[in-house]
């Protein structure tokens, strides 16, 4: 009975969204769903998860992650690094093709890579080409100080792309996995006319797939195999649907009966369903935290005020009262399992090396906060919180533990609609903000760099200590010396966290629904890419 019940309200959805028994007709098509319909489906503009997600099935770069999380050569076959460390010299594979047939040349990189970092197009990830690894003169055209042609990037023949940097970036192949680098037709983009990426008719494929079913704020988006790609597996899905579903219980009953291969799932629904075969789990590198801002005005100036609220968050509680599934607490800012040191052995392992700053403890907080308020002269304070909607019921159980502990607080929420709070993370208008960051690349830089002095982000700190550090890391000295580098790494960290930069809470597990069928379902490290790379069955 509630599988009949659960096919009449999810065919009742599909017709309601405007669309049927379009999804999951190919007897070996993919269909998931997704929360929302993405911002964009231009590469080189895909910042949020949805759209870097969404564009990751269309795109390839010149290296990518596989399902062990291994960066392998893509539309690159190989490359060459100078002595200094600076100059990459990639070889192209041959014959490679766009979707509509016309050949994909380095040119296609060079054009993409200035229309990068080009101040005109506005990309919000710009900043993996000026501050993550720094490509040579990408600030200053950024800052519109330079011309586009002055990127240290260059196309000597249709085979061979060549990027300059100007300091040694020990992980630029695994930035390069990211949507920003991949190839752009400059013929195509001009025909375009202004509408590049917002249609089926203005989207050129590089990837496995090609898009054929696509309009801004559509419920669905729908690919097939993309004829030319280098690598035409027989393994992979003739077709892939992704379906806007914003309700996890109405893709969890759509699953249940066939309708969808992929859904994703929170801990309400993981608690109802029970025990599930179909259920994994996927890890990927992300910190959800409470970032400060106004540190030049607000009471989180005081150091001794930040670190009060750190040591008076309940993690472990908050990811099993509230979370419930997908998630496990943080108390750093670095995650766990996404960067390994030269021996093996995780970067965050040491789940006690910060029980003094971040791990729960009323009473040393309480003392923290006494001495916060001596030295700001007050015995009250209010703060603002912001937030999206989503975090409302972790954000209550901080502030009631936050005004049971502290004496003299008082928090006043902010709930933001989703694109205002996107808008907000990247401002330091507020006290403080619940924020999530996924690392883009696979080093601690990638969650340490947003606290560099001016970094966005950031919310005013500043640190010359950490900005020295941070610049020593990627020197050729130290990219040749990586448990030197990484001994580096820990300490930029420990001043991080007794500074109390932010509040650092827990960090994501996605947790999904997947049919047997799809033993090659995976995310990348990073969040970025979806990884499909067969129909074959998980054991």
């Amino acid at each position: 009975m509630r599988r009949i019940i659960s096919m009449v309200l999810c065919a009742a959805m599909l017709m309601v969204s405007g669309c049927g028994a379009e999804i999951g007709e190919a007897s070996n098509s993919f269909s998931m769903t997704i929360s929302g319909s993405p911002a964009t489906m231009d590469p080189q503009l895909a910042m949020d998860t949805l759209s870097t997600r969404s564009v990751c099935l269309y795109v390839s770069t010149l290296y990518a992650y596989n399902k062990k999380n291994e960066i392998l050569p893509a539309l690159a076959e190989s490359y060459e690094l100078s002595e200094d460390k600076l100059t990459y010299t990639f070889r192209l594979r041959d014959g490679l093709k766009w979707s509509d047939g016309r050949p994909l040349t380095a040119a296609d990189f060079v054009f993409a890579f200035r229309r990068a970092v080009d101040p005109d197009t506005g990309s919000s990830m710009v900043f993996l080409m000026t501050d993550s690894c720094t490509i040579k003169n990408a600030a200053g055209i950024n800052m519109g100080e330079c011309k586009t042609e002055e990127l240290g990037v260059s196309a000597p023949d249709d085979k061979t792309f060549i990027v300059e940097l100007e300091q040694p970036c020990p992980y630029f192949l695994s930035l390069l996995t990211q949507p920003l680098f991949s190839p752009c037709n400059e013929d195509f983009y001009e025909e375009c006319a202004g509408e590049y990426a917002t249609s089926v008719d203005t989207i050129l494929s590089c990837g496995a797939y090609m898009v054929d079913q696509y309009e801004p704020l559509a419920v669905q988006i729908g690919y097939k195999k993309n004829p030319y790609y280098f690598d035409p597996s027989d393994k992979l899905p003739v077709e892939i649907n992704l379906r806007v579903v914003g309700n996890n219980q109405q893709g969890v009953m759509c699953f249940l009966t066939g309708m969808f291969d992929n859904t994703v799932i929170n801990g309400n629904v993981v608690s109802w369903l029970g025990e599930n075969d179909n259920m994994i789990d996927i890890e990927y590198a992300n910190s959800q935290y409470i970032i400060f801002g106004n540190l030049d005005k607000s009471a989180v100036k005081n150091k001794h005020i930040r670190r009060a609220l750190s040591l008076d968050v309940d993690r472990e509680g908050i990811v099993k009262n509230v979370i419930r599934a997908g998630a496990v607490s943080l108390n750093r800012i670095s995650p766990k399992n996404y960067y390994m040191e030269t021996d093996g052995t995780d970067f965050s392992a040491d789940d006690h090396r910060y029980d003094d700053d971040a791990n729960y403890s009323p009473e040393l907080a309480k003392k923290e906060w006494e001495q916060g308020l001596k030295e700001l002269g007050t015995d009250k304070v209010e703060l603002e919180l912001a937030l999206d909607s989503t975090k409302k019921d972790i954000c209550e159980i901080i502030k009631q533990e936050w005004e049971k502990t502290l004496p003299g607080l008082k928090i006043k929420y902010n709930v933001m609609q989703s694109k205002d709070w996107v808008l907000a993370t990247s401002k330091a208008e507020h006290d403080m903000l619940f924020a999530g960051w996924a690392a883009d690349y696979v080093d601690p830089t990638a969650f340490f760099n947003m606290f560099k002095t001016g970094s966005h982000g950031e919310g005013g700190y500043s640190n010359p200590t950490v900005d020295e550090l941070l610049e020593k890391c990627n020197t050729s000295e130290m990219v040749s010396n990586p448990d030197e580098r990484n001994k580096t790494l820990h300490r930029i960290e420990d001043i991080l966290m007794e500074d109390a930069v932010e509040v650092p809470v827990y960090s994501d597990e996605v947790c999904y629904l997947v049919t047997p069928e799809y033993a090659g379902f995976d995310l990348t490290p990073t969040s970025s890419g979806i990884v499909i790379e067969s129909l074959e069955r998980r054991d």
